[in-house]
């Protein structure tokens, strides 16, 4: 499985991707998670090997100040860019595993748009 992160546009901190398998451990309890410094491109990508077929879900974001979280303000919304696979958006939080999971039984590339929620 390839992950392709894009609109990176801050050229500073470090990319977290997070891999879940089900609707009980997404958004809290990754399967995998992968952690790549942003560069001088608008984009980066991860590879997953010997990943086992099935349903997952993407999460990823800029974590700008590299302290390892997904940082956010007083009432949860994030001011780290966010996106999710699908390009998934939620209403009032995040999206939910549904819509954001996909079926993995080949090689695969999904693209994740980032996406900065507060300015």
């Amino acid at each position: 499985l390839t992950v392709v992160v894009n609109d990176l546009d801050s050229r500073m901190g470090q990319v977290i991707i997070s891999v879940f398998n089900d609707s009980a451990s997404f958004l809290e309890n990754p399967l995998l998670r992968l952690t790549k410094k942003v560069d001088t491109s608008d984009s980066l990508t991860f590879t997953f090997s010997n990943l086992a077929r099935g349903r997952y879900s993407i999460s990823a974001f800029c974590d700008l100040n590299s302290d390892g979280e997904l940082n956010t303000n007083f009432i949860g919304i994030p001011i780290e860019p966010v996106g999710f696979s699908n390009n998934a958006k939620g209403s009032f939080g995040p999206p939910s595993f549904a819509d954001s999971s996909f079926e993995f039984y080949k090689k695969k590339t999904v693209y994740i748009d980032l996406v900065a929620i507060i300015d």
